[in-house]
């Protein structure tokens, strides 16, 4: 596949998980991965929120005043079953904001590390050559830093794709 092929592409993926946003995209894969892989866990915080709410049904049609041992004994149980509700849930809240920073900087480290490469790889590859008409005196400028004179350059020519998706997401939103 040709250099220029390859930045377009790049340049498409970059500006694409920049509109949509790395913290979406990581949140999207917490999604799928809690559904398949962690579905014990997920069940065990419903069956806690159930029993808390069922213990506050129960407790709330119970008297305190007259049926206090049943009360005091449903409290007792409900402040425990609250506490587990609580632990349970911050761990869970602790995973899912580690899973989704390591899927998010994994993501930005892969995607920039592929234009770093790409750019190492091809600095002194012309991506074309454009007609001297078209450009004029800019035409130099181009070819900056490494490729041969009256060609552009893989910097510019990410830059360009890279405006130009961007401006186009944009105008999607």
């Amino acid at each position: 596949m040709h250099p220029l092929h390859l930045v377009i592409l790049c340049a498409f993926f970059l500006q694409l998980f920049e509109w949509l946003g790395y913290g979406a995209i990581a949140s999207k894969v917490w999604n799928w991965y809690d559904n398949i892989f962690r579905k014990a866990e997920a069940k065990k915080i419903n069956k806690l929120k159930r029993e808390v709410i069922d213990v506050q049904t129960e407790l709330g049609r119970t008297s305190a005043q007259d049926q206090f041992a049943r009360w005091a004994k449903l409290r007792r149980r409900l402040d425990k079953l609250k506490a587990d509700y609580e632990t349970q849930a911050k761990q869970e809240a602790s995973t899912k904001t580690y899973f989704e920073l390591k899927i998010s900087w994994g993501l930005r480290s892969f995607i920039w590390g592929a234009q770093f490469l790409l750019i190492s790889i091809y600095r002194s590859t012309p991506m074309f050559y454009p007609p001297h008409d078209w450009l004029g005196p800019i035409s130099p400028l181009l070819a900056l830093p490494f490729a041969p004179m009256g060609s552009v350059s893989i910097l510019c020519w990410f830059y360009a794709c890279k405006s130009t998706f961007r401006r186009l997401l944009t105008s999607i939103a």
